[in-house]
């Protein structure tokens, strides 16, 4: 803001921990030629990117709650009919009913099938619920929603105060937002990363 962006060259020191997509990028942006633009542009392209990471995590979150709820749904349901199933293999040992004959199989072995699978079933997808820890995540775009909701009432308040951002202090607010707005989205970041670090997630 007010002023040309610049890159700082690589300290000698550093550039040989460097990997090669940092120097090719480092190269790229030191080779740009950077349009000019006022205070009032900054404005609308931080509202532009708060919209769009708002859209985001409003998304990401329905999406991560209602996977999480299924899966919960299906963990409880199995135990359940887990349960439904040992009752009714119980009244029928009770009852002594056939078993098939002399096939082997009839409605008791599908049974005590059932009750030995379901629990089992129950249990792989309630690890793979904790694994992920969708819950987690999903409360975590929650958060960033509304901290990102919060910003952009700030920065429209500042917009609607002065339009044309024409006054130093206006110009050190916007700065300040957009700083603000930086920080949040690299520490969402790192928290994804962290929380996905082991679970055999690809990450970049």
């Amino acid at each position: 803001l007010g002023g040309a962006a610049s890159v700082p060259a690589a300290d000698p020191a550093e550039a040989a921990d460097e990997d090669w997509c940092t120097r090719h990028f480092r190269h790229r942006l030191l080779a740009t030629a950077w349009p000019a633009a006022t205070p009032a542009d900054y404005a609308a392209n931080l509202v532009a990117a708060l919209d769009e990471q708002q859209r985001y995590h409003c998304t990401n979150s329905h999406r991560l709650h209602r996977l999480a709820h299924r899966l919960h749904g299906i963990t409880v349901a199995s135990f359940w009919l887990a349960g439904a199933f040992a009752v009714a293999e119980l009244l029928l040992h009770v009852t002594g009913a056939t078993t098939g004959g002399d096939s082997g199989h009839g409605p008791r072995d599908a049974l005590i099938l059932a009750t030995a699978g379901l629990p089992a079933f129950a249990a792989a997808v309630h690890g793979i619920q904790s694994a992920c820890e969708f819950g987690k995540l999903a409360r975590s775009s929650d958060d960033m929603y509304e901290a990102l909701t919060s910003l952009r009432v700030d920065v429209d308040a500042l917009v609607r105060r002065d339009p044309a951002l024409a006054t130093r202090a206006s110009v050190e607010a916007l700065r300040a937002w957009t700083e603000r707005f930086l920080h949040l989205c690299t520490d969402e970041a790192t928290g994804w990363r962290t929380a996905l670090a082991d679970k055999n997630v690809p990450l970049p």
